[in-house]
């Protein structure tokens, strides 16, 4: 990748003629693969609509969604719109919300979100999760936000611009919030492509939780 790259550049040169393809295997294990052409410029049109909804590049956008595609596409909408994504996993059940309110708090509480994400199996926690710091943030719909049609927009973002905000995984410790810039992301990009083959007919399989602190 070229000097001065980021992460939204890369996303806006392979929107309509990168090669390859990409498939999400889940619960739902008849998910078609996806070309990557058609992921990024898909990426650009969530990013218009979260400029449409008035997040501006900086702002800071919590995702409450599983690792699937959604995630994806609503991760890197954000990057498109020059929008600071921060993955916030959803509870893996409601027996232990607890102990989830308790990472979220730590977690809320040096955050000033300015919006969040919220997939629909999330919304019976929404109203706890509001009161653990999220009074006043905007709560936007998953449907709604993978369901733009603007036109993609990519912003020009600078290598060392914020591309999203990381938290640790919380098995020592409260989660911990980590800037990860542009730089970053391409540099592990690389590594991954050198490591694992980023050519014509390679393929890679990755199994981590797409919030997850090693991904």
């Amino acid at each position: 990748m070229s000097e001065g790259d980021s992460l939204s550049s890369v996303l806006e040169r392979r929107a309509g003629r990168a090669r390859g393809s990409v498939r999400f295997l889940g619960l739902r294990e008849d998910e078609e693969p996806i070309a990557f052409s058609r992921f990024a410029e898909e990426a650009g049109r969530v990013g218009a609509g979260l400029r449409a909804r008035g997040l501006k590049p900086g702002a800071l956008l919590g995702l409450m969604v599983r690792s699937d595609m959604n995630f994806a596409r609503v991760f890197l909408g954000a990057v498109a719109a020059g929008v600071v994504p921060v993955p916030l996993y959803p509870p893996a059940s409601l027996k232990r919300i607890d102990h989830y309110l308790d990472n979220l708090r730590g977690v809320l509480a040096v955050l000033g979100l300015d919006a969040v994400v919220v997939a629909p199996e999330v919304r019976p926690v929404l109203e706890l999760v509001k009161r653990e710091g999220l009074r006043g943030v905007r709560v936007l719909d998953l449907d709604e936000v993978t369901r733009a049609t603007e036109d993609p927009i990519f912003h020009r973002a600078a290598p060392d611009e914020l591309a999203f905000i990381q938290c640790t995984s919380g098995s020592t410790s409260v989660p911990k919030p980590v800037m990860i810039r542009h730089e970053n992301v391409l540099a592990n990009l690389d590594a991954l492509g050198q490591q694992g083959g980023d050519g014509e007919g390679d393929a890679m399989c990755l199994w981590l939780p797409m919030y997850h602190d090693m991904g």
